[in-house]
């Protein structure tokens, strides 16, 4: 008795099964025997070509392709297999779907492009094939956040040197006002602080509170960021919307410490400044 046919939820089901195993010759026999490429599972809106690049089936996805699977097709999150793969540090399955034309700029439902997600799991070899193909370094997500504002707030050093070697703006701001220093600073991430220094980012930026670079890291207690900062000569008399200055807000003793020896050494600088100025 022959078996039953397939409907096709089973073998739609059946594909993607095989698509996640790997298996391209049970692939190929469900394809050519009708298998909806398309089809996807109900809870996470996978379809066969996403599993495949999830699981790093090459051969798969090729097969795929071939066969008419949609490149741009988005999961629950809006997510494409371009955005899952950059999220997920497979810089192999990146460098297929950037080969096969897969859009760099497409969303997911946050906002955040392939570039932005690969900044995220901090895979630098994924952020370099996807700058290579022109992505866009500007690109802002639902917050406003671009992928140096983010690498900033993670501090992760050889992410944000490979956004600012490709030109990354310094000063772009996030929907708070926020810069990649003010950012980097709030967070207590030195490395990424000395860096953006190094390249020039503004000390004295200001969000939407008015809040400096030096007045977020002294309120959160980010005492060698604070020290940093203050090597590099930020504003202690800067002040907040509501008035508030470093001395203010600043958090902790090792804080209050540094900020006395800089009150201590701008007072000289002063003194020092008016004597050469009245000779």
């Amino acid at each position: 008795m022959a078996a039953a046919a397939m409907s096709e939820g089973e073998a739609g089901k059946a594909l993607w099964n095989a698509a996640k195993a790997g298996n391209v010759e049970e692939a190929t026999r469900l394809l050519e025997a009708g298998a909806p490429v398309s089809w996807a599972d109900q809870r996470f809106r996978w379809s066969p070509f996403a599993i495949a690049a999830l699981s790093e089936r090459l051969p798969l996805m090729r097969l795929l392709l071939e066969h008419g699977a949609d490149l741009e097709a988005k999961d629950q999150s809006g997510q494409t297999a371009l955005i899952m793969s950059a999220a997920n540090g497979k810089a192999d399955v990146t460098a297929l779907l950037l080969e096969h034309g897969a859009d760099l700029e497409a969303k997911d439902q946050y906002g955040q492009t392939a570039l932005k997600a690969a900044v995220v799991s901090a895979s630098v070899a994924t952020m370099a094939l996807l700058l290579e193909h022109g992505a866009d370094l500007e690109a802002k997500d639902q917050s406003g956040q671009t992928a140096l504002i983010m690498s900033a707030a993670n501090g992760k050093a050889d992410v944000t040197a490979l956004l600012l070697e490709h030109g990354a703006d310094l000063e772009a701001k996030d929907q708070s006002g926020q810069t990649a220093l003010i950012m980097s600073a709030a967070n207590g991430k030195a490395d990424v602080t000395a860096l953006l220094l190094e390249h020039g980012a503004d000390l004295e930026a200001k969000d939407q509170s008015g809040q400096t670079a030096l007045i977020m890291s002294a309120a959160n207690g980010k005492a060698d960021v604070t020290a940093l900062l203050l090597e590099h000569g930020a504003d202690l008399e800067a002040k907040d919307q509501d008035g508030r200055g470093v001395a203010s807000v600043c958090w902790g003793a090792r804080c209050r410490e540094l900020l006395g020896g800089a009150e201590r050494l701008q007072r000289w600088h002063r003194r020092r400044s008016l004597v050469v100025w009245c000779a």
